[in-house]
């Protein structure tokens, strides 16, 4: 899931601004700037281009990086926070993957953001029974997931989902850490008092 970044290159048309041979050997970039001096505007356009580009890009690879992060210079103190979740999260894992499993199953986080989980449950409703609820392993950050169990889709996009003699119908729309779902008949079977399947869930 990408995140948000206000970090914009300046001057992206590279409009009266000097080519690289210029700058790299015109005395204000080497000498730097004396005092009361005037800047010419094509040297300083195109040293406030070299910055704000190299600064926009980190910034763009920041936000999108797992989860998502904020990075604006709107507040000080959320941009260092947001930062250091980042470096946090490098430190944490250098490849940028992620995973772990507890009661309610496994998962693995990609470098994308993207979160595979799976584990196993037991429906004990009977017949089409009451709404259940099918709790992740690790929340997802929105509700753009997916899941499957035994190959038939339960459920996708708080919709419904079919296959064969089954219907599984989620209930209400998605939360990020469950998914509220039931077993019906799609043509008059009556389950067991409990039918036990894997499932896997993709998503962000």
């Amino acid at each position: 899931m990408a995140g948000t970044t206000n970090f914009v290159q300046i001057n992206p048309t590279k409009a009266n601004q000097q080519d690289d041979a210029t700058y790299d050997s015109y005395s204000l970039t080497a000498d730097g700037i004396g005092v009361y001096a005037i800047m010419p505007s094509a040297w300083l356009n195109k040293a406030w281009f070299q910055s704000s580009t190299f600064v926009a890009a980190i910034a763009a690879v920041i936000a999108a990086f797992g989860p998502g992060y904020t990075i604006t210079d709107s507040n000080i103190s959320t941009l260092e926070a947001q930062l250091l979740a980042f470096f946090e999260a490098l430190a944490a894992s250098p490849s940028g993957w992620t995973s772990g499993n507890n009661s309610n199953g496994f998962w693995v986080q990609d470098p994308t953001g993207l979160i595979r989980q799976w584990g196993s449950v037991t429906w004990t409703g009977g017949g089409t029974g009451p709404f259940a609820t099918l709790t992740f392993p690790k929340p997802f950050t929105t509700t753009d997931y997916s899941v499957t169990g035994n190959g038939n889709t339960l459920c996708v996009g708080g919709g419904l989902g079919s296959s064969g003699d089954i219907l599984i119908v989620a209930f209400d729309t998605f939360a990020d850490a469950s998914c509220r779902w039931r077993l019906d008949s799609n043509n008059g079977v009556n389950f067991g008092s409990s039918v036990s399947f894997t499932w896997i869930a993709i998503g962000y």
